[in-house]
């Protein structure tokens, strides 16, 4: 039940997580909320065999619901719907990864440029974005 689940979030990280819309004790929207808050980046769906536009849209929009998917379901449909989750969370810690190391190289690249400055002409923004001058190559 939702009790179990909510214990495997607190201790194990997941890059997908599936929940019914009806659970005893707590609905899908309240639990996928909980996940949210507790591993943004996992990717949430949601199954369910009701059609009220206005729970579904709360469930996406509290929730971040990535996909609703209807009961009953089609097995390759689930299945594909999981494995694209997957790999959008795959693309996500990649993201991640590449957006640090990237911040990481600036920082060093600002660093030597401001104990070398006659080593590298290199200009920064007020944000300390690197600024790419294509008259400065001529």
């Amino acid at each position: 039940g939702p009790e179990l689940a909510i214990k495997a979030l607190e201790h194990s990280r997941f890059h997908v997580v599936v929940s019914d819309y009806r659970m005893p004790g707590i609905d899908g929207v309240q639990f996928l909320e909980y996940a949210r808050a507790r591993a943004p980046d996992m990717v949430r769906i949601i199954l369910s065999a009701m059609v009220d536009r206005d729970a579904l849209v709360e469930a996406i929009n509290t929730a971040e619901v990535y996909r609703v998917l209807a009961k009953p379901w089609d097995n390759h449909d689930l299945i594909a719907t999981v494995e694209r989750a997957a790999e959008l969370a795959q693309m996500r810690e990649t993201n991640r990864q590449l957006l640090a190391q990237l911040r990481q190289r600036d920082g060093l690249l600002m660093d030597l440029s401001q104990q070398h400055p006659d080593l590298l002409q290199v200009q920064f923004d007020a944000d300390g974005a690197l600024v790419l001058d294509d008259d400065a190559s001529q």
